[in-house]
């Protein structure tokens, strides 16, 4: 997903997917609703993916940047004797 979901957003989805279960108590028969439900929560997997995804992607991102700029001067100074 590419698209920035905000925290009120993901508590709709919530709130819907908890709407949809409740329903789906009251008539387990309907398979609309039972679709429904795994939609909701493929967009919620999916959410929490690409978050988790861009969260690993910016920690490698940093850790290079830290240890490409913290070794440079080890690396560059030579010792003159």
């Amino acid at each position: 997903m590419s698209q920035t979901i905000s925290a009120s957003e993901l508590a709709n989805y919530k709130q819907q997917l908890k709407q949809v279960e409740a329903a789906i108590v009251l008539d387990p028969d309907n398979n609309e609703l039972k679709k429904l439900a795994e939609d909701l929560k493929q967009v919620l997997f999916s959410i929490c993916f690409s978050f988790l995804y861009s969260f690993f992607h910016f920690f490698n991102y940093f850790i290079f940047i830290f240890f490409k700029f913290s070794y440079v001067g080890h690396y560059s100074c030579r010792r003159i004797s």
